[in-house]
């Protein structure tokens, strides 16, 4: 049984995972040893911001985001921020955590810049441009992995418009080893200034 980008809506926050997993029992009742990879996961109640849509003011310099994640079959994962503008991915931040043995989570510590990672987003809602701007929408996503490699490699990350969510995944005798967890965020991009303090500054 393969099951394949499992959306659930839990909490506030989108989840979008994917999994692989198999139990086969044939005609003669010879039990196949099951393959299981289970895909990193989050602990929502950690995720930060935990909202399902970010209001960001048009000259916001940076918001954070942050999250506890474990596996249960892997202790060294990575994940990646990526904006998306409706054009064009960017990667926003990126790193590699380790996840104790004993089941203390991993922390995800990432930061957003808004004015690099939603360019055209920030020009068309800036206010003091434009007194007619509207609000814009991008969206953020946070994936989380086991693979040890991403399909498009950090060096890679400014030339390319899609694909950096996902992973080099070679299947294993039928069975692809590595799996991706996605967190997904509304981002809007409002024509209003922040109130003061431009550091983690969602409404």
């Amino acid at each position: 049984m393969l099951l394949q980008h499992v959306v659930r809506i839990l909490g506030q926050a989108t989840l979008v995972g994917s999994l692989t997993s198999a139990c086969l029992i044939p005609p003669d009742r010879v039990l196949i040893e099951e393959r299981v990879n289970s895909a990193p996961e989050l602990d929502l109640p950690t995720i930060d911001p935990p909202q399902l849509i970010l209001e960001v003011p048009y000259d916001c310099r940076r918001f954070r985001v942050r999250a506890n994640v474990i596996d249960k079959n892997d202790t060294d994962l990575m994940y990646r921020l990526v904006a998306f503008d409706g054009t064009r991915q960017r990667e926003s931040d990126a790193g590699s955590i380790t996840v104790d043995e004993a089941g203390e989570p991993g922390i995800i510590r990432g930061r957003v810049t808004p004015g690099s990672d939603y360019p055209l987003l920030v020009e068309k809602a800036d206010v003091s441009v434009n007194t007619d701007a509207e609000a814009q929408i991008g969206v953020l996503s946070l994936f989380v992995t086991d693979a040890p490699q991403w399909l498009v490699p950090p060096d890679e990350v400014d030339v390319t418009e899609s694909g950096l969510g996902e992973i080099v995944n070679p299947e294993v005798e039928g069975f692809p080893p590595y799996s991706v967890t996605e967190v997904r965020w509304t981002v809007l991009i409002e024509p209003e200034a922040t109130l003061g303090n431009s550091e983690d500054c969602l409404k």
